[in-house]
């Protein structure tokens, strides 16, 4: 099955994920949407690390949250029954969330097909109608599919 997970992000020009740090963040930056596929949660971690390490570079000031669109069974690893094998995780997550770094969203669309209740997710998953669009709203905003 096929996990797509959304990662917007401000980057100046057009870097590719490598390349980001945030020294390369400019006043100019664009906000620039990343799909990523088939990520674990190891690999959600790193991107959320990666996360962190952009928006602690940026000018407080002028900072506005990543924002990562979670869709498909990567939602799974957010939920309360799987709590202890992703603690780490969904810690992170948190953590970022709590301090305004990223913010993440799960569309309600895919909770309602999956029976799945708000109570079964964190209190900082904001829930979004459609995650679909939700993406496009962030690209009438501004956000630019990279």
């Amino acid at each position: 099955m096929r996990i797509i997970i959304t990662i917007l992000m401000l980057f100046a020009g057009n870097p590719t994920l490598a390349e980001a740090a945030p020294q390369a963040v400019e006043p100019e930056a664009k906000l620039i949407q990343v799909a990523l596929y088939d990520h674990t949660a190891e690999e959600l971690q790193e991107k959320l690390l990666l996360a962190e390490n952009i928006a602690g570079g940026l000018n407080a000031k002028d900072q506005q949250p990543i924002v990562l669109v979670l869709e498909g069974e990567s939602v799974q690893l957010f939920l309360r029954e799987h709590y202890r094998d992703q603690k780490a995780l969904v810690d992170q997550a948190s953590r970022l969330s709590a301090f305004g770094f990223v913010e993440l969203r799960v569309g309600q669309d895919y909770l309602d097909s999956h029976a799945i209740g708000n109570n079964e997710i964190p209190a900082f998953l904001a829930v979004v109608s459609s995650t679909d669009e939700a993406k496009i709203r962030l690209q009438n905003a501004g956000y630019v599919v990279h």
